[in-house]
């Protein structure tokens, strides 16, 4: 998604079957690496046998590497230009995480570590907390400023719904259990955030305007969850 119809430098035509110029590409600006990561995911292959990055950590470590060869050993005189690691969707747990990791082996003075330029971190869209956005949409579609979306009834229910998703959602906060997580994101989505996934898998509502009425076909959201540098 975000090579071939975000920032790429090419966009796919009309009919998918050939690539054109895209005139909004960073490309225009900087080199992008677009890398699918953690190992295993999209076109990122691992050697038979080798296990799956399982945590963060392990994801960290492999990344870490992967900039170590390739400014060091492939394109060592883009070296010292400016880094700056984006990340989209849930890009917004793996930057930071990544990051940190990168930092924490310099201040180890870990021999491995990356001794790169790195500028800043870029989250786009990023999925930080995980029912934070199923807490605001009663406010959004029930309480906003031009008038509630959803009638009283739907955003009756919204309401009740909200106490539990808060109580979930600080207990997966104060926890970072998964099990616990998982329960607050299913919740909340099935119970607060189902009412407008319902009208927009209808085609009632687009997925990136709330006021927009789709009116004929179903809108689909795809989001890319590959981080790119």
């Amino acid at each position: 998604m975000g090579l071939f119809a975000e920032m790429g430098p090419c966009s796919l035509s009309k009919d998918n079957l050939h690539t054109i110029p895209n005139p909004y590409s960073w490309h225009n600006n900087a080199s992008v690496i677009f890398l699918e990561q953690p190992a295993g995911t999209g076109l990122a292959t691992l050697l038979p046998g080798t296990p799956y990055p399982a945590t963060h950590l392990e994801g960290a470590i492999d990344f870490q590497t992967f900039l170590n060869i390739f400014f060091d050993e492939i394109f060592p005189g883009m070296a010292g230009l400016p880094l700056h690691i984006a990340g989209e969707s849930f890009g917004g747990h793996y930057v930071p995480a990544y990051t940190h990791h990168i930092l924490e082996s310099r201040r180890g003075k870990h021999t491995d570590s990356f001794q790169g330029n790195i500028s800043s971190i870029i989250l786009v869209n990023a999925v930080i907390d995980g029912t934070a956005a199923h807490l605001g949409e009663y406010e959004l579609l029930c309480k906003g400023k031009t008038g509630p979306i959803f009638n009283a009834s739907t955003c009756a229910t919204m309401l009740s719904l909200l106490p539990e998703c808060e109580q979930l959602n600080s207990a997966c906060l104060d926890t970072y259990d998964k099990g616990v997580c998982l329960e607050a994101t299913t919740t909340c989505g099935e119970g607060i955030g189902r009412f407008y996934t319902i009208e927009q898998e209808a085609g009632l509502r687009s997925p990136f305007n709330s006021r927009s009425l789709v009116g004929t076909a179903a809108a689909i959201y795809i989001e890319s969850h590959s981080s790119v540098i």
